[in-house]
């Protein structure tokens, strides 16, 4: 299982540069999160808490919506205040006792990938939840001095997906296997390693075990361990990315986060602590990398609010765009059918060329303005004989390209 653990200070810039993902198309997304609550009493009378996990599991989703799984989730849950130190953990077990190498994926990931339900009606993947001492804040506006719950489930569901290390502070792999023999790896661990590379040999699988020993507790520091996926690399500027691995190790934590410590300007889904406060809730172009290089290729960042459809939920008409003119200059209204593209809309800022604004000097082209000597062509008069091309006439049929209607 690996955990989240809270720091109880907010940094103001932290809670300044958070940011909320709100989904366009989040109920369309082909891996579905499905939960089940049985050994969870802490939500079973808290429709909020069971509202936010499921936002929680379409937010995840959504990035997985080339794949088609259905991912079932075990969640339990306690109220013990003695662990307040302890927001969230979650995991998936590897089918079978596994094999050498870097194969060794957990049920939700190879579910995700394959598509094939590998363990039947058992749980993928499990998740467990303190509400002991834990001021959660289960909705989208949340408090600074309280923690964002939807952002710290989809940080646990994103280890459930594969985001982790199977590395116990010995070197050893999630089956204990001696050290000095090839390892049962999970494909994140095929990329762990210090400055100089990954620890495991990828030939035999064995781990560089004095260099593992010295990288795991490097701290914050240029030493310690880092990720050399080729896409998260690549993500990073060139440069590997650091892990979590404070001098002290942290069964858990350590490995399977990115060094909150090391990346001070930056904030992370996948760190290892959480701070007070609205939470970041996208996933980073970053960690993106990171699931790709662990055998996720095809994910992809879903649609954000600046693309959301406003009024025409299927989406029929095309030129039916969200309320954010900075977004979409062409903003298109009262033509419900968008049989017109000439419908004019109020646009002070002259942005569109085809809206059509109050210009008495005309020094816009565009702008229709009262001209009854005809003096200026671009003007529109009323000529009923429509004698002249440029003067706009009532055409309900709009048979004149010319004619305004």
């Amino acid at each position: 299982m690996f955990c989240l653990s809270p720091r109880r200070v907010a940094s103001a810039s932290a809670v300044a540069a958070a940011a909320t993902l709100v989904l366009a198309t989040s109920n369309q997304a082909a891996t579905v999160f499905n939960f089940d609550y049985s050994e969870a009493p802490e939500f079973s009378n808290n429709p909020a808490a069971q509202s936010a996990l499921t936002q929680a599991g379409q937010l995840v989703g959504s990035y997985f919506g080339q794949y088609n799984a259905s991912i079932e989730i075990a969640v339990d849950s306690n109220n013990d205040v003695s662990e307040d130190n302890f927001l969230a953990s979650a995991g998936s077990s590897s089918p079978g006792v596994g094999q050498p190498g870097f194969g060794n994926r957990g049920y939700v990931g190879a579910e995700i990938i394959s598509g094939v339900d590998q363990n039947g009606r058992r749980p993928d993947g499990s998740l467990s939840v303190n509400f002991g001492g834990t001021e959660w804040d289960f909705s989208n506006n949340v408090a600074a001095d309280r923690f964002d719950f939807v952002a710290t489930m989809a940080h646990e569901l994103l280890h459930t997906v594969g985001f982790s290390s199977s590395f116990d502070e010995q070197g050893r792999d999630l089956y204990e296997t001696s050290t000095g023999l090839p390892g049962r790896w999970s494909p994140f661990d095929q990329q762990v390693g210090d400055l100089n590379g990954p620890v495991v040999n990828g030939e035999t699988f064995v781990v560089d075990q004095e260099r593992y020993n010295t990288a795991s507790v490097g701290g914050e520091g240029e030493e310690g361990l880092y990720f050399h996926g080729a896409q998260a690399v690549a993500a990073n500027g060139g440069q590997p990315v650091k892990l979590f691995s404070p001098t002290e190790f942290d069964e858990g934590s350590s490995i399977s986060h990115l060094d909150d410590d090391f990346y001070t300007d930056t904030e992370f889904l996948l760190e290892s602590t959480a701070l007070a406060g609205p939470g970041t809730r996208l996933i980073s172009d970053v960690e993106l990398g990171i699931l790709r290089d662990i055998g996720f290729a095809n994910i992809t960042a879903p649609n954000t609010d600046s693309d959301a459809v406003a009024e025409d939920p299927t989406p029929e008409n095309p030129d039916v765009v969200s309320e954010d003119p900075a977004v979409d200059p062409v903003v298109v209204v009262e033509d419900p059918a968008g049989t017109d593209p000439d419908v004019a809309v109020e646009d002070p800022a002259d942005t569109d060329p085809d809206v059509a604004v109050e210009d008495p000097a005309d020094t816009d082209p565009d702008v229709a303005v009262e001209d009854p000597a005809d003096a200026d062509p671009d003007v529109a008069v009323e000529d009923p004989a429509d004698t002249d091309p440029d003067v706009a006439v009532e055409d309900p049929a709009d048979t004149d390209p010319d004619v305004a209607v």
